[in-house]
């Protein structure tokens, strides 16, 4: 009997010196500053709003390797790919919101920016999109206008 009750104060002696160990890295582990701020960035993150972005070209000018609606957040990056029609020419990419009434307005880099414009092959061009501010109605729109072209000839 004593020897059960001497495992049984051993094993509790054990437990509760595991668990101080434990509950003191836990602590320790908290406290690290660099921990702290990558927890409080994922957290803000996490509960960032989701945009909606639309892809667009004029009509006929093209298609996107991707769906033509992208959700994404603030902070995000992501690759956008066009490829044009063969009788259209690419100008490049601007960013825009869209109002009520449908009215365009240009965004500025402090909501979106797009740089590594490239053309990946011929009539593929590709540009990395960072999202750094949310906004509504968000619209990216691959520039392009038709090449002039001889569609009759009289004589």
């Amino acid at each position: 009997m004593k020897k059960s009750s001497a495992s049984f104060l051993g094993r509790g002696l054990f437990l509760c010196i595991a668990l101080t160990g434990l509950f003191i890295s836990c602590e320790n582990f908290m406290e690290d500053s660099n921990f702290t701020s990558m927890l409080q960035s994922d957290i803000a993150y996490a509960n960032s709003e989701v945009n909606e972005i639309r892809l667009e070209c004029e009509e006929g000018a093209g298609t996107f390797s991707s769906s033509s609606v992208l959700y994404k957040k603030a902070t995000d990056t992501f690759d956008v790919e066009f490829k044009k029609n063969t009788d259209w020419n690419f100008t490049g990419w601007h960013a825009y919101t869209k109002d009520s009434d449908g009215k365009l307005t240009e965004l500025s880099s402090e909501y979106i920016l797009m740089e590594d414009e490239l053309q990946i092959k011929e009539n593929i061009y590709s540009t990395s999109v960072t999202l750094i501010k949310s906004s509504k109605n968000l619209i990216i729109k691959a520039e392009c206008f038709l090449t002039p072209s001889i569609v009759s000839h009289t004589p």
